[in-house]
């Protein structure tokens, strides 16, 4: 399998597996410091090679034909950890970013609308999220009035509405699967995000923004490549940071 050169999933990655390998040596005593390296060499290159392919586009060669990641035999012991750690990147470094490219398509149409019907809203400090209801709101400093016609026009659009839910959905239980069964994580699982607090914590129209500085295309439509990922991820990050208690911090 061949991930690409994707900062947060990279991290993550080199970093969770060191524990693994380490317990697998241990386990192998008896074998030379030559066979240790060469199997750590086979994990390296057969599950974390770098590519400059998107992220999205996993190597869906190396699963078996009934979803199983292919795994070097020495490392079948590991199998759960092993997994665990590529369903979460897969949530939190492929679906939820392409969640969210869904929602900076269908949105920027939406944005449109809403200022249209009230213009005074380009200068006011607002955003949205969706609340544990599924339904897109408004937050910030806002009349009724200005609050109704923001959530209207959210709401009104199906496409937005169901990546938001997606974004929202894909995103927990990215966190949820990084704690594994410690429930503990030293990076995004360690943060509390769930479906009552998400709306107080992620701001969508905050990274909408940033998806379009970050902008790849030379045509003047749009393109996600690394520079809209690394974007996506400090966007995530800084919010992150700023509004949700690193509870499960281990």
């Amino acid at each position: 399998m061949k991930v690409s050169n994707n900062y947060g999933a990279s991290q993550y990655a080199s970093n969770q597996t060191a524990p693994a390998l380490q317990r697998n040596k241990a386990l192998r005593q008896g074998e030379t410091k030559n066979q240790d390296d060469t199997l750590n060499t086979v994990l390296a290159d057969d599950i974390f090679t770098r590519s400059n392919a998107d992220f999205s586009d996993y190597e869906k060669a190396n699963y078996t034909a009934d979803g199983r990641l292919n795994l070097p035999p020495a490392f079948e012991s590991h199998r759960g950890v092993i997994e665990a750690i590529f369903t979460s990147m897969d949530k939190l470094y492929s679906d939820t970013p392409k969640a969210a490219q869904r929602m900076f398509q269908a949105y920027s149409g939406v944005e449109q609308n809403i200022l249209s019907e009230s213009p005074e809203l380009s200068h006011k400090d607002w955003g949205f999220s969706v609340n544990d209801q599924g339904v897109l709101v408004a937050t910030g400093q806002l009349s009724d009035a200005q609050r109704d016609v923001i959530e209207t026009h959210l709401n009104s659009n199906n496409s937005l509405v169901k990546a938001a839910q997606d974004f929202k959905a894909h995103f927990i239980e990215g966190l949820h699967i990084q704690r594994g069964d410690s429930g503990k994580s030293q990076y995004w699982g360690k943060y509390d995000v769930n479906n009552q607090n998400f709306a107080d914590i992620i701001d969508f129209k905050s990274m909408m923004n940033q998806i379009a500085s970050a902008n790849e295309s030379k045509t003047g439509g749009f393109e996600w490549r690394s520079k809209s990922q690394y974007a996506w991820e400090q966007g995530i990050v800084a919010q992150l940071k700023a509004k949700a208690e690193p509870k499960f911090s281990a």
